[in-house]
């Protein structure tokens, strides 16, 4: 039995790491309006996912979903949630709390007044802290030293990109499947241990909610070698597990249960009980994007959460200690990495690191825990504490970063986040990153429209201030040129997709920085459907009367129709002086 004291400090080291996290979600909301119509945090993805908490228990109605595009799809004429319902589930007794709160204060009970925001603030609160207790017991298992697990409980919230799922981003997915992969490792573990009933039971349940979060998830059952300790554990877990047919049978009809709660709500949206809500997107497994998912500068999930570089030192030494440990988790680690880099938009979109990596993090801080422990020396012991202080400090800086736009959570590479390391000011260096690095849609074929450039003189370039190499040259005096105009022939819903090979030189520096590619889709009647622009530069502080070589990727979202006009023209916004070339230009169709 574990004495009161060390019960004590267990607990107040978890109040100690509760109150830090809400600090740090009062500072990365601070500059947002806290008023009863202010607060704005249920936002982006998680929109989708709460959105079937307002849909039942605000609107009452979950058949006339108003179809938007982005999370709530058309599927034969009816609007259906893209997402998963397990994540709302989790987010229900807070939900309901903020509902409460709203009736008794009198504000209105809408699911977006402020008892509702700082509901869902409180909700990503208790499950990161929640993961972290689970995580704790997990460490405890393979008998880790009290001050491991301290250090591993700080790091994963404080250290890691599940800050910004947590304190920022915080009604994405991703802390809730941390907090529920987390307690099924734990009770997977248990029943390794024990073979209880009630352990498998439990660890059916949080399989099953895992699967209802994201279905990708259920590759967490080929962490259970791993989690088992060794051979002779697994086989005898496997005769236990058969010899109690009554709790197999229960645990599986737990799973069945809580796949059938998302047959429901698809039944009740549409009609009908199997639904594809990722229509139009898919998996590449011929073309997994492995490295970049881990190291690419772009959303590399050891760039961004370099804590895990750790990994290498723990599995060397773990492959000395107990090899089937070593390669279970190296496998569970693969499988996992080699599916989630096989999705066809493999940084997930506008995000913090990889963050499909968060809901994976007890079990992977689990080989880094069992190194520390057996680290020896408390030189070593100061110089992982120390290792873990600076990260924390970098990730909350990184997280500024983000929240205010000097890193970008969508077009990064290697010089925009050299560029951008160590900046904190934000009014002076938010936004100020340019390029545009779109994924090409989820298409099996694509067809090139046109391919060109200004020297070809195809009559769609305007190129009237060409001089020398250079297509274009600016100055202050000329603020627009470089114009492309292509007119669309026959279409039949295919997507558009643009990319271009540019070469810039400046000769007053910042000049290209200050200027933007512009980007134009109007109709047939001369109305713009759509307008954007990003700067030239991919990042400031290029060498002068030097040729600087971009590709630039874009993807139109709006619905191109026949006879639709795509103009692109140069925007010398800044009125600087400088040099553009464009080496290719690539116009496609992506049926």
């Amino acid at each position: 039995m574990m004495p009161n004291s060390a019960l004590n400090i267990k607990s107040s080291f978890l109040w100690a790491l509760t109150l830090s996290l809400a600090l740090m979600q009062c500072f990365f909301l601070s500059d947002q309006d806290w008023s009863v119509e202010g607060l704005e945090v249920i936002t982006g993805d998680g929109r989708g996912y709460y959105d079937y908490l307002t849909s039942i228990f605000i609107d009452g109605d979950l058949t006339h979903q108003p179809i938007n595009g982005r999370y709530i799809l058309n599927v034969d004429g009816v609007g259906v949630n893209k997402y998963y319902a397990g994540t709302a589930l989790l987010m229900l007794p807070f939900f309901l709390l903020g509902m409460f709160i709203a009736w008794v204060t009198g504000v209105p009970i809408d699911g977006f007044s402020l008892p509702f925001q700082l509901s869902m603030c409180m909700a990503a609160l208790i499950y990161a802290v929640g993961g972290v207790y689970f995580l704790r017991r997990l460490l405890a298992s393979f008998d880790v030293e009290v001050w491991v697990k301290n250090a591993l409980s700080f790091a994963a919230l404080f250290a890691t990109n599940l800050l910004y799922y947590t304190a920022y981003d915080l009604t994405a997915s991703h802390v809730y499947s941390f907090f529920a992969i987390a307690a099924f490792a734990w009770y997977a573990r248990q029943y390794f241990l024990s073979q209880k009933a009630t352990d498998l039971l439990l660890l059916a349940f949080w399989f099953g909610l895992t699967l209802l979060i994201r279905p990708v998830n259920a590759l967490v059952i080929f962490s259970l070698p791993f989690l088992a300790g060794g051979p002779s554990a697994s086989l005898h877990t496997i005769r236990a597990l058969f010899q109690n047919a009554g709790a197999l049978v229960t645990a599986s009809m737990i799973i069945i249960g809580l796949g059938l709660v998302q047959l429901m709500l698809y039944k009740l949206q549409s009609g009908s009980w199997i639904v594809w809500s990722y229509a139009g997107e898919g998996f590449y497994f011929h073309r997994p994007a492995f490295f970049e998912f881990l190291f690419g500068f772009k959303r590399g999930w050891m760039i961004y959460s370099p804590l895990f570089l750790l990994l290498i030192p723990a599995l060397w030494k773990m492959m000395k200690d107990s090899r089937w440990m070593a390669f279970s988790w190296v496998s569970y680690f693969l499988l996992s990495v080699y599916v989630m880099s096989a999705w066809w938009s493999w940084h997930y979109g506008g995000s913090y690191g990889a963050r499909p990596m968060v809901d994976l993090y007890a079990i992977l801080l689990l080989p880094i825990g069992i190194w520390l422990h057996k680290s020896g020396s408390q030189v070593k012991q100061r110089i992982i504490v120390i290792t873990i202080a600076a990260l924390s400090l970098l990730n909350v800086v990184q997280v500024h970063q983000m929240k205010h736009g000097i890193l970008s959570a969508w077009h990064m590479n290697a010089g925009k986040y050299f560029w951008a390391f160590g900046k904190f000011d934000a009014d002076r260096y938010a936004h100020q990153l340019g390029g545009r690095d779109d994924t090409k849609p989820y298409h099996k074929r694509s067809k090139i429209l046109y391919a060109g450039t200004p020297k070809d003189r195809d009559g769609h370039w305007n190129a009237k201030h060409a001089k020398g190499k250079a297509d274009a040259v600016f100055t202050p005096e000329i603020e627009f040129s470089l114009g492309y105009t292509y007119v669309f022939g026959s279409l039949s819903g295919e997507r558009i997709f643009i990319e271009l090979d540019v070469e810039s030189q400046e000769y007053i520096a910042g000049s290209a920085s200050s200027a933007f590619l512009v980007i134009e889709l109007k109709d047939t009647e001369g109305k713009t459907k759509l307008y954007d622009a990003f700067r030239v530069n991919e990042h400031p502080g290029l060498s002068l009367d030097s040729w600087h070589n971009m590709h630039y990727a874009y993807s139109i979202e709006e619905d191109v129709k026949t006879d639709d006009q795509l103009k692109m023209y140069l925007w010398n916004k800044g009125k600087g002086a400088f040099a553009l070339k464009i080496n290719s230009c690539e116009v496609r169709a992506l049926e």
